[in-house]
């Protein structure tokens, strides 16, 4: 999950829609990825989202798992926004 909302928001959306509560802020997968990239990328790995992500933020993580070759999936926002309306 990217989103553009605070941690304690993510949290609770990824365990009410069932994708898990292990999200990161980008900020620290920005910083570690300058550090150590493969603890980066392990740290992505075992993540269920990223929070605080701007749009430049969202080509950054895509492009990291396409570059570790994982697979990842794209669901519109608006599936969320229909959940919680």
């Amino acid at each position: 999950m990217l989103t553009g909302d605070a941690l304690p928001i993510a949290q609770e959306i990824g365990r009410d829609v069932g994708i898990g509560d292990k999200i990161v802020k980008i900020s620290e997968l920005k910083e570690l990825t300058k550090s150590n990239q493969v603890k980066a990328t392990e740290l992505a790995e075992r993540s269920n989202g990223f929070v605080e992500v701007y749009p430049e933020d969202k080509y950054f993580i895509v492009n990291n798992f396409i570059i570790n070759e994982k697979v990842i999936a794209c669901i519109i926002n608006l599936i969320v926004n229909k959940i919680y309306k």
